[in-house]
C-alpha cells in the first residue's frame, strides 16, 4: 500500500530486477521494508509518518501515540533504526549496544557522546552501572571502533563506582561490631574484608584481650592475601614483635611478588634473630629459591636492578599506551603511578641496606623528582637545594632510561644550584650531564639543558645540538605540530586539511625524506601520517630513520595504506614501537574519528609549554 501509495517501483522477490535500496523503519509493531532512495529525505519523512500513524491508529489512538514521545527526524542519529530517539540514560546505553551489534559503530559512538554531553553525577552513574552490570560498559570500552568514547564511558563509571576509603573511626566502630555473633557482625566482617588494604592496619591494632580483638585476629589470618599490599605498608612502621607477627602472616600469601619487599627486612640490624630468620623463610617460600642474596650488600643490588626496570617502563612514551581490547578489568589503574611508588620503596630499601649504592641513591632521586609537574612553568621542588653532584648523577641516571619528568625536574634544580661551591670533579660532572641532555629525545629536557648551560653553568658546551634545539624552538609553532607524508597530491591535501581543522600546524610532504627532514624541524612533531606506499625511501627506511634520531625519536606514527599492510606495519611495530596502521578510506571527516579510536598517546608539549620553551629560547 505504501509503495504504491508512494509511487515508488517494487522490488522482484527473486531479485531479478535492481530496484531502490531498502530501508528498515521499526515500529511499534514490528518492521516494515521500505523501498525508497537514500537521497531523498521527503520521501523518508513520509514513510516514518505513514507508519507512525498507522501503528498509533491500530493501538487505539493516534493522538496518544504522539504525545508519547517526539517520533525521530531524519538528522536523528539511528533514525532508521529507532522511529522516537533514545533519551534516557539506560535508553540511549541500549541504543548503542544494539547499533554495535549492527556494526555500526559510527552510530553507537554517536550514542555514547550524547550520553557524555548529559554529564550525568556520580549518584546516576552508580545507579546506571548497577541496572546494568558492568558488561556493556567493558564492551564497549574494549571495541577499539568506539574510541576514545567508550573508554571516556568507562573511565567515569569506575571513578563514581569506586568505593571510598573508611576513616579509622568507621573501622574502629566496624571492628567492636564483629561480636557478639549476629547479622551485624557478619556484616561488620563484610565490609572491613571489602575494604581490603585499607582495613590491615586497624585489624593488627585490635586489642587481641578482648572478643571483638581475637575475630579481628580471625578475620585478618583468613583474608590476609586481600590485605597483603595494606600489611606491606605497616611492616615498615611495625615495632619488632609486630613485625615478626606481620612477616608470619605474609608467608602463607603465596604472591612472590611481594618477597622483594621483604629482602630488606631479612638483613634489618634492627630487627631481632627471630624475625630476621622469619623473613628469611618468608622469601624463599614465597620466590621459591629465585631471590639469592647472601648479603645485604648482595640484596641492595636486587632492589637496585628492580626497581630500574620498573622506572623503564614507567619513563617509556610507548609502553603503557593500552590497547582497548585488552582492559580486562572496570576500576581503571594508573600504572606509571603503581611503578614509580614501588621503585620508590624498593630505592628506599636498597639504600638502607648499602649507604655505599651510589646508583641506588641516584635512582631514588629520579624516583622522586619522577612524580612532579613537568610543566616548564613550574618551580623546582624535589630538586631544590640538592647538590649539584648529586643533581648531575641523577640526570645521567634519569636520560639513560628517558625519564622525562624526572629530567625537567633534576634541571629545574640545576638551574637554581651553587655553582660557586663546584669543585673540578663536580663542575666536569655536571658539564658532562649538561651534553647528554642536549642530546635528549625530550624537547623540554634539551631547550632546559640549553638554558642552564648557557645562561647559569657556562660549561664548554657549544654543539651543533645546542643551535638545533634553538632554532627549532624559535621557529616552531605555538600549535601542535604534526607531519603528512603521501605523493598523491589529493589524499596530502585531504589529510593536510583535517589535521588543520583539528588544530594542528601541519607540514606537507610527498617522500620519507622530506617528512623527516620536517619533522626534525619542528619545535617538536606531535603526530606523524605517513602513506604506506609513498614515494622515497621505503616504508622501513622511513620509519628506522625516524626512530633513529632524537628529535623524531617519540613522535607517534601513523601508518595509511590498504589492508594488506596491516600485517607488514604490525611487524614494523615490534620492532619501532609507537606505530599505528590506519586502512583506507581515509578523509578529511573520517581521519580524527579513526585517530581518536587508535588511542594514541597526548601530545608531548602543551601550548603553555611551547610558550616556555620560545621565552627561553629567545633570551639565548
Amino acid at each position: 500500500m505504501l509503495v504504491a501509495l508512494l509511487g515508488l517501483s517494487p522490488r522482484n522477490e527473486c531479485g531479478a530486477q535492481r530496484g531502490p535500496p531498502f530501508f528498515k523503519v521499526f515500529t511499534g509493531l514490528g518492521s516494515m521494508m521500505l523501498p525508497f532512495p537514500r537521497q531523498s529525505r521527503v520521501v523518508r519523512s513520509l514513510c516514518r509518518l505513514l507508519v507512525a500513524f498507522t501503528a498509533a491508529s491500530l493501538s487505539g489512538s493516534v493522538s496518544e501515540s504522539m504525545a508519547q514521545d517526539t517520533p525521530a527526524s531524519p538528522t536523528a542519529i539511528a533514525g532508521d533504526l529507532f522511529q522516537f530517539p533514545p533519551e534516557t540514560p539506560d535508553k540511549i546505553l541500549d541504543a548503542a549496544m544494539i547499533t554495535r551489534k549492527l556494526n555500526r559503530q559510527d552510530d553507537s559512538r554517536m550514542f555514547l557522546r550524547k550520553l557524555l554531553d548529559q554529564q550525568l553525577d556520580a549518584t546516576e552513574l552508580r545507579a546506571l552501572q548497577q541496572r546494568h552490570g558492568s558488561g556493556p560498559f567493558l564492551e564497549l570500552s574494549g571495541d577499539r571502533k568506539l574510541q576514545p568514547e567508550g573508554r571516556e564511558l568507562l573511565l567515569a563509571i569506575n571513578a563514581a563506582v569506586k568505593p571510598q576509603p573508611l576513616s579509622a573511626t568507621q573501622l574502629q566502630e566496624l571492628i567492636q561490631a564483629l561480636t557478639p555473633p549476629g547479622e551485624a557482625a557478619t556484616q561488620a566482617a563484610v565490609t572491613l574484608v571489602a575494604n581490603g588494604n585499607g582495613s590491615a592496619a586497624a585489624l593488627l591494632a585490635a586489642d587481641l584481650s578482648t572478643p571483638a580483638g581475637k575475630v579481628a585476629d580471625q578475620l585478618l589470618k583468613r583474608h590476609t592475601r586481600e590485605m597483603r599490599h595494606g600489611l606491606m605498608a605497616e611492616l615498615r612502621l611495625a615495632n619488632p614483635p609486630a613485625r615478626f607477627r606481620i612477616v608470619q602472616l605474609l608467608t602463607g600469601t603465596a604472591d612472590a611478588n611481594i618477597a622483594l619487599g621483604l629482602l630488606r627486612w631479612q638483613f634489618d640490624q634492627e630487627s631481632d634473630a627471630a624475625t630476621r630468620q622469619a623473613v628469611a623463610t618468608a622469601v624463599e617460600r614465597l620466590a621459591k629459591g629465585n631471590l639469592p642474596a647472601a648479603t645485604a650488600a648482595e640484596a641492595s643490588e636486587l632492589l637496585t636492578q628492580r626497581a630500574a626496570d620498573l622506572l623503564t617502563s614507567a619513563a617509556g612514551r610507548f609502553t603503557l599506551v593500552r590497547d582497548p581490547a585488552a582492559v580486562l578489568e572496570q576500576t581503571g589503574r594508573d600504572r606509571r603511578a603503581e611503578f614509580l611508588s614501588d621503585a620508590t620503596l624498593y630505592l628506599t630499601d636498597a639504600v638502607a641496606l648499602d649507604v655505599a649504592n651510589s646508583r641506588a641513591q641516584s635512582l631514588l632521586l629520579v624516583a622522586k623528582c619522577a612524580v612532579t609537574d613537568p610543566a616548564l612553568a613550574a618551580a623546582a621542588s624535589v630538586a631544590g637545594g640538592q647538590a649539584l653532584s648529586d643533581l648531575s648523577a641523577a640526570l645521567i641516571a634519569a636520560l639513560e632510561i628517558d625519564e622525562a619528568h624526572a629530567g625537567i625536574e633534576l634541571l629545574r634544580g640545576m638551574k637554581i644550584g651553587d655553582y660557586a661551591a663546584l669543585t673540578a670533579e663536580s663542575r666536569q660532572a655536571v658539564e658532562s650531564a649538561l651534553k647528554t641532555a642536549v642530546n635528549s629525545p625530550d624537547p623540554r629536557i634539551r631547550m632546559l639543558a640549553c638554558d642552564v648551560a648557557l645562561n647559569v653553568a657556562h660549561p664548554d658546551i657549544s654543539s651543533p645540538a645546542v643551535k638545533r634545539t634553538l632554532t627549532a624552538v624559535r621557529e616552531g609553532s605555538l600549535k601542535p605540530e604534526a607531519v603528512v607524508v603521501d605523493s598523491n597530491d589529493t589524499s596530502l591535501g585531504q589529510l593536510d586539511e583535517a589535521l588543520e581543522d583539528a588544530g594542528f600546524t601541519v607540514a606537507a610532504s610527498q617522500t620519507g625524506q622530506d617528512g623527516f627532514d620536517a619533522a626534525a624541524r619542528q619545535m617538536n612533531c606531535e603526530l606523524m601520517l605517513v602513506d604506506a606506499e609513498s614515494a622515497g625511501w621505503p616504508l622501513a627506511t622511513t620509519l628506522a630513520n625516524l626512530r633513529s634520531d632524537v628529535r623524531t625519536h617519540n613522535v607517534p606514527i601513523v601508518v595509511i595504506g590498504p589492508a594488506r599492510f596491516a600485517a607488514r606495519v604490525s611487524r614494523l611495530s615490534e620492532i619501532h614501537p609507537g606505530i599505528w596502521f590506519l586502512a583506507e578510506p581515509v578523509g578529511i571527516e573520517t581521519l580524527v574519528p579513526k585517530l581518536d579510536s587508535l588511542l594514541l598517546p597526548p601530545g608531548l608539549l602543551s601550548p603553555a609549554d611551547r610558550g616556555a620553551m620560545k621565552q627561553l629560547a629567545g633570551d639565548q
